[in-house]
């Protein structure tokens, strides 16, 4: 009996192998699965989350606390007959150049019964070769307003095809080639307003943040809510410093002044270092800090009537008699070409 007992359990052993060896079979097949799936599942979820960040590159996903994402941001002007078109055309093409990869373009607005001006029809002309820069007609409803007026219209804002705005007064306004931050760089990015300081501006009033509207970082929707919430402009007063004292009545963030001081500059510049932009003709500044700025944003010297209007002979702002005293002082030498 032992003799016939001892067979069956050999063969009962030899059907539990292949039934082991299919369990191991089973589990080599999934943990070949899993092992072949994670990478491809790693390799897409890094592919869709890149681009699902329109703004910051790939790299800087990792500093995204300190890199809040920017999204269909860009540049805009609204032009006139009275612009001088040569001057326009050059800060179009300075401002296209400067742009961060990210944005969307540059729409340079005109009002459709001004086309045929000679200064408006030039720079559309001048915009068809500037890659990036698109003429934009006003639609009927605001197109007869005024520059103020249509700054401080609400369906001018709503219609804006860009979140993050750069508004750029046409003709006095320049980017620096050489400007220490870019314009999406991290430092701006958690304000809803930003332009140069105003030097007048005493701490801790409405207008010690924010800053000149000229040259500008605004957020679109921190403005349409402003609208949304019933801000009605009076008929008086600059519109940049509207906005921004009925912005600093919300929670909009407006940007305090060392920031701004980084953006901008239209009277102080003091920090040793080259801004974003300048604004028209730097006014009330020394000479020193002038001449200082001057070589640091050459495409400054844009904005000098002195530089590009045929009609000055007599005035130079190289002069530093001439710079050392009001610019009426050389302005006024120029038939036109006032402050």
């Amino acid at each position: 009996q032992g003799a016939a007992h001892t067979p069956r359990l050999s063969m009962r052993r030899r059907r539990d192998r292949p039934r082991c060896s299919c369990v191991r079979t089973a589990l080599v097949f999934i943990a070949g699965i899993v092992i072949g799936w994670l990478p491809a599942h790693w390799h897409l979820h890094a592919h869709w989350s890149a681009r699902e960040l329109p703004h910051w590159s790939a790299d800087a996903t990792a500093s995204t606390e300190s890199a809040p994402t920017q999204v269909n941001a860009g540049a805009i002007t609204v032009i006139g007959p009275r612009n001088n078109a040569a001057v326009v055309a050059a800060q179009l093409a300075l401002v296209a150049s400067k742009l961060p990869a990210a944005w969307a373009g540059v729409d340079v607005y005109y009002r459709p019964q001004e086309k045929h001006t000679t200064a408006v029809g030039r720079i559309v002309r001048a915009i068809d070769g500037l890659r990036g820069v698109d003429a934009v007609p006003l639609s009927s409803s605001i197109a007869s307003l005024s520059q103020r007026a249509l700054l401080l219209s609400a369906d001018f804002w709503r219609n804006i095809r860009f979140d993050r705005v750069l508004w750029f007064e046409p003709g006095t306004t320049v980017l620096c080639a050489g400007a220490n931050l870019p314009l999406d760089a991290p430092a701006f990015a958690p304000y809803d307003w930003i332009g140069a300081p105003w030097k007048w501006a005493k701490p801790g009033t409405p207008h010690s943040v924010g800053g000149n509207g000229a040259l500008s970082l605004r957020n679109r929707a921190a403005l349409v809510a402003l609208f949304d919430g019933g801000f009605a402009p009076p008929s008086k007063g600059n519109e940049d410093m509207l906005f921004v004292r009925a912005l600093g009545g919300t929670n909009a963030r407006l940007a305090p002044k060392h920031v701004s001081r980084q953006f901008a500059v239209e009277e102080s510049y003091d920090i040793g270092e080259t801004p974003v932009g300048v604004y028209h003709l730097m006014r009330t500044m020394p000479h020193a800090n002038r001449s200082r700025l001057l070589d640091a944003c050459p495409e400054a010297k844009l904005l000098f009537k002195a530089l590009h209007d045929p009609r000055c002979k007599a005035a130079c702002p190289r002069d530093p008699e001439l710079l050392e005293g009001p610019l009426r002082d050389w302005t006024a030498r120029c038939t036109g070409a006032g402050e």
